[in-house]
Parts: C-alpha cells; structure tokens; sequence
C-alpha cells in the first residue's frame, strides 16, 4: 500500500481487516506514524486477528445507563430495551426521559 496523505495506521487497519499490531510488526513500525509516499506491506486478512464480539445490547445500553445513575439494574436495562423493541439509542433516550420526570417529581413529592 502507498501512504497517502490522510492515511492513518488506524484508518488502514480498519481498511485492509487488519491489526495494527500486525501492520507495525509486518512494517518495523516502533509508532503510529507512517510516513507519506513510504510503502507499507499488508498482511492478508485470513492471518488476522477474528475482532471482538460486540457485547449484547442488554450489556452495552447497562454500561450507559450506569454511567449516569450507578443504581441501575441489568433487570430495568432489559425492561427498556424491550420497550424499545432492542434498540438501544431509543432505549437509553426513554429511560434519560423518565429519569429526568422522576428527579422533576422527585423535589415536589417531599415538600
């Protein structure tokens, strides 16, 4: 592969289905950087590593909901993403809805 200008070894990892550890080991690279117009080897895709699994979307609107409010259950995760018929941006947006109408509420009911 040429190096172009707005090649990153990030960019032609993803490119090529490649590692990037396998392209700076297969190219002597000690860094990231790559120099432009240099000629870079690919490894063929086969000798790459499989990539990771995603986690389950159950797992992943959790970890969202969780970094908001640490009292989230997996349990009330599962309950919105069934509401939101599995996907996970329009289950995370109900559930910042209600949590913002119950802390809305919240003030109101102990005075």
């Amino acid at each position: 592969h040429k190096v172009q200008p707005s090649d990153t070894i990030q960019g032609l990892s993803l490119q090529y289905g490649v590692d990037v550890d396998q392209l700076k080991t297969m190219n002597n690279l000690p860094t990231d950087s790559i120099i432009q117009c240099s000629q870079l080897i690919i490894p063929r895709e086969n000798s790459a590593p499989k990539p990771k699994a995603e986690a389950p979307p159950e797992v992943t609107l959790h970890k969202r909901m969780r970094a908001e409010s640490a009292g989230v259950t997996m349990q009330e995760a599962k309950a919105y993403l069934g509401m939101a018929d599995g996907d996970v941006e329009e289950a995370h947006k109900m559930w910042k809805e209600d949590k913002e109408s119950e802390d809305k509420q919240a003030p109101a009911a102990s005075s």
